[in-house]
């Protein structure tokens, strides 16, 4: 936690450290070192990920969104109120139709901003951890932190040169053992932080699309 920040610890990833006081408390409380976590596990995850991105890899990012964009792609459809069918129906509707909007020109919820360019350098901060209990026979305790991941200069403005705007990925860690790490796209913000997932952000409006 008292390393140098910012530090490069991947080729175009630099990872910021978070200077809350309540956090470090939750981490000092939790015996959990948010950069050695995001050097072993969360670092490679996200070369997978801009990899991803740069060759269009769809199947990559819908096995890795959260259940937030589960629930929009239901709320898109109509079918979130849905009496007459399964949660499993459901989700699986609500599957097929992120498959299909993901590949579209109109995208969804806006990831098509991903999409369009390369990201060469990358933010990476902690934002986020669960207080875990510590047991003493436990040989593992496992643990929830959230990251952000920046994405400098997001948007491509109409003449051709990059905007000023950042990207923000919210992305969960879930460590259930030494080999056992999971990881979920939770949410996806603007520079003004406000998220692109349509049902929860203001009207249009009011949002400033760029």
């Amino acid at each position: 936690m008292d390393a140098p920040s910012p530090e490069e610890l991947a080729p175009g990833i630099t990872y910021h450290r978070l200077e809350s006081p309540q956090v470090k408390e939750i981490l000092i409380k939790s015996k959990l070192d948010p950069r050695l976590i995001a050097k072993l596990k969360v670092i490679p995850f996200v070369i997978q990920l801009r990899k991803a991105l740069e060759e269009k890899d769809y199947n990559f990012i819908e096995k890795h969104l959260g259940w937030r964009f589960t629930d929009e792609a239901q709320k898109e459809m109509g079918i979130d109120k849905d009496e007459t069918m399964t949660s499993d129906e459901q989700f699986e509707k609500a599957k097929k139709y992120i498959q299909a909007k993901l590949r579209s020109k109109e995208s969804f919820c806006d990831f098509r901003y991903l999409f369009e360019k390369k990201f060469p350098n990358l933010g990476l901060s902690v934002s986020e951890v669960d207080l875990r209990e510590l047991k003493e026979k436990d040989t593992f305790h496992s643990y929830r932190l959230t990251y952000f991941i920046t994405f400098p200069r997001g948007i491509v403005n109409e003449d051709g040169s990059e905007g000023l705007h950042l990207l923000y990925v919210e992305l969960s860690v879930y460590g259930n053992g030494d080999n056992e790490t999971f990881f979920g796209i939770e949410d996806f913000k603007n520079h003004q932080g406000l998220r692109h997932i349509r049902s929860q952000r203001p009207p249009e409006e009011l949002f400033e699309n760029w």
